[in-house]
């Protein structure tokens, strides 16, 4: 064990195990578990963007209620039911299946969605496992959401052979897509836009605490629900061998994730790509900027 482990490890057992794991139990939920049941205008997560954010979901939903849409109800692979809404616009054979960020639902991706029904895409917008109304016990920080997404992808091609598919996701969807890419990925993928994303989940959660002892034991208790470590949702490795065209997006001042992380997987993937980093302090609210749009467009009439 290295000397940081062996520093965590001493601060566990400074308190009573039972104790100790309690408390790393009471956090992990509060990371991990879902939040159901919330009024959808509490999406965003950057209270500076909530007004226009509100007034901007409200615009979003009833331009979604105009729209012919029908819901998709599929099962994971471990026996998870899952459901996503599916927008039917265009005759044209290509989709965009777009991902929310974590503590959200397909709600948080209509504005997005209304980006792409423009571009010519249908779109199916997902809830992820464990949030909407998808079933599950624990977000995976992209790990079996990926594999969710590997199964969506097989459901439509089953319906389509000829498909053409465009991936999005924003933070924990972010991490999906990215994710997503470490499997055999199908021919039928034509991008993938990754917004937010980080690069390795457990770095992520150990630099979320101030005091780190609480986070040895949430890393046990995510190699037992998940059946995988923490240290093994890591995006650098999953695009590594990808050759797919990716779009990387960013804000500046984003102060969760560092727009270092973003630069460094652009550099390191080695397939067709683009970056573009917005120059705002809210971490995920660049799709309200009068610019975003256009970012999107302009990466799709390069594929």
């Amino acid at each position: 064990m290295s000397k940081k482990g062996w520093a965590l490890f001493g601060g566990a057992i400074a308190l009573s195990p039972l104790v100790y794991m309690g408390l790393a139990k009471k956090r992990f939920d509060s990371l991990f578990a879902p939040t159901r049941d919330r009024d959808i205008t509490e999406c965003c997560p950057d209270n500076s963007a909530s007004d226009i954010y509100k007034s901007t979901l409200l615009d979003d939903l009833t331009w979604l209620r105009s729209k012919n849409h029908e819901d998709m109800v599929y099962k994971s692979y471990d026996g998870k039911e899952l459901y996503a809404l599916r927008i039917k616009s265009h005759d044209a054979h290509q989709v965009v299946i777009l991902h929310h960020a974590t503590k959200a639902d397909h709600y948080a991706v209509v504005h997005q969605a209304r980006i792409f029904d423009a571009l010519g895409y249908d779109t199916i917008l997902v809830d992820q496992r464990v949030h909407g109304r998808s079933e599950g016990d624990y977000t995976s920080l992209g790990f079996k959401e990926a594999i969710d997404l590997a199964r969506l992808v097989d459901i439509l091609k089953k319906e389509d052979p000829n498909i053409k598919i465009g991936l999005y996701g924003i933070s924990l969807g972010a991490m999906t897509v990215m994710m997503y890419l470490a499997q055999k990925v199908s021919e039928n993928i034509i991008f993938v836009i990754e917004e937010g994303g980080f690069i390795n989940a457990k770095t992520q959660i150990y630099r979320s605490f101030k005091d780190k002892t609480l986070a040895f034991g949430i890393d046990l208790l995510y190699q037992k629900w998940m059946t995988s470590k923490l240290e093994d949702i890591d995006a650098l490795k999953a695009i590594r061998g990808a050759r797919v065209p990716i779009l990387f997006l960013h804000s500046q001042y984003d102060e969760v994730v560092d727009v270092k992380e973003a630069k460094e997987l652009f550099d390191v993937y080695e397939g067709p790509k683009d970056i573009h980093i917005f120059k705002t302090k809210t971490r995920l609210g660049a799709y309200l900027l009068e610019e975003y749009p256009k970012v999107i467009e302009n990466f799709i009439k390069t594929l």
